[in-house]
């Protein structure tokens, strides 16, 4: 058994600029990962507490001799969405830091073929000579660290399994084989969240191809949308053109975010636009209505009460610019108008409704009521 005696001093000499290395470390890996074009949940670190260390330090089957022995004194955490991805992190880890591969380990190893359980990757490294010759890292040169790389279903598994108490292995019967059910179960989800993955990116790349197609046989959901809004000259790239032109506000450059793609999809769903022919002939049809709402909606007069707020969004909007797909959503909240307005829908829960059935009839004034919508596409 170590000897843990004066225990608090030898404990602060041996975590001395433990937490500033953990901040560094941080973000370092986090650079690593952006450069390695890896998307993750969160890094992040610990310096292990007085106790635990003591703890470990007084296993009678321990191999440490002092606090500073400890090669998990710092350890960080890197949480992936992929199991593939953790793979990938240690690849990078073992290639930027000095890993130590007598104390590294990858817990799924331990498991046979028939056994299910915690899978987490464990490096155990320190800096490597180029980098702990920097001067920002003077004060590490010998410092060694632990990093556990696990997938945010792991994370959780790991989180609620220390919460009860019990190691999967040391249960009593017959939780214990609950305990496995459930841990096999854990990892099938991460299997099949990769499988998922995987498809979705086929469906994307065979949506891309589609886009290009004048038929546009191809139901409207997210991955559609977005192959639709990256084309130069689809409908809706055209629409927001006339768009932009029209109220001389320029627009953003790159995709917009995922979910803002996914509302438009909702939206127009809504509406019973359902796929990528109906929409492209609803545009085709609704492109002078659209238009002029549009016009006027971003450019109305507005009341003393709202005046300023909406002063500081047209700012905040001429500077970002509008977002791709911006059209389709005037076409939504007109259709939504036109609805309510011979008494088909009610008023929806907007923040500027209020204003909405008085820029539509001004639109209608001007240019008669639209075409019906065109139904979906046959099959």
């Amino acid at each position: 058994m170590a000897n843990t005696k004066g225990s608090g001093t030898a404990y602060l000499e041996a975590v001395y600029g433990l937490e500033d290395f953990g901040i560094s470390m941080k973000k370092l890996i986090e650079q690593l990962l952006r450069a390695g074009d890896i998307a993750h949940y969160s890094v992040n670190y610990r310096v292990k507490s007085e106790e635990s260390a003591s703890k470990k330090l007084a296993d009678p089957e321990a191999a440490y001799e002092s606090f500073s022995s400890l090669h998990d004194l710092l350890g960080l955490r890197v949480t992936c969405y992929f199991s593939d991805d953790v793979n990938e992190v240690a690849a990078i880890i073992e290639k930027e830091f000095a890993v130590d591969p007598t104390k590294s380990e990858d817990k799924g190893k331990r498991l046979s073929a028939r056994e299910f359980g915690y899978r987490s990757v464990h490096r155990v490294a320190q800096l490597g000579p180029q980098r702990a010759d920097l001067a920002e890292y003077a004060d590490f040169k010998t410092k060694r660290f632990e990093v556990q790389i696990r997938t945010v279903v792991q994370h959780a598994w790991a989180e609620i399994e220390h919460d009860l108490g019990y190691k999967q292995e040391t249960t009593p019967e017959p939780i214990s084989r609950r305990f496995s059910m459930l841990a096999g179960v854990l990892e099938l989800v991460d299997y099949e969240f990769m499988a998922l993955r995987d498809e979705l990116l086929e469906y994307e790349k065979a949506a891309d191809k589609k886009a290009k197609s004048p038929a546009l046989k191809m139901a409207l959901d997210q991955a559609t949308l977005t192959a639709v809004l990256k084309l130069p000259s689809s409908f809706s790239t055209r629409l927001d053109a006339a768009l932009v032109r029209a109220v001389d506000i320029k627009m953003q450059r790159g995709m917009p975010e995922a979910e803002y793609v996914a509302k438009r999809v909702r939206q127009l769903h809504e509406v019973g636009i359902v796929d990528m022919a109906q929409l492209r002939e609803a545009v085709r049809a609704w492109q002078p209505h659209i238009l002029d709402f549009s016009v006027r909606w971003i450019e109305r007069p507005d009341s003393m009460r709202t005046m300023e707020r909406d002063s500081q969004r047209r700012r905040q909007i001429l500077q970002r610019g509008l977002p791709r797909g911006i059209g389709l959503f005037y076409m939504w909240l007109a259709i939504k108008a036109e609805a309510v307005a011979h008494g088909d829908e009610e008023e929806p829960e907007l923040l500027d409704w209020y204003a909405v059935p008085s820029v539509w009839e001004q639109t209608v004034s001007k240019l008669g009521p639209p075409p019906p919508l065109p139904g979906p596409a046959k099959a």
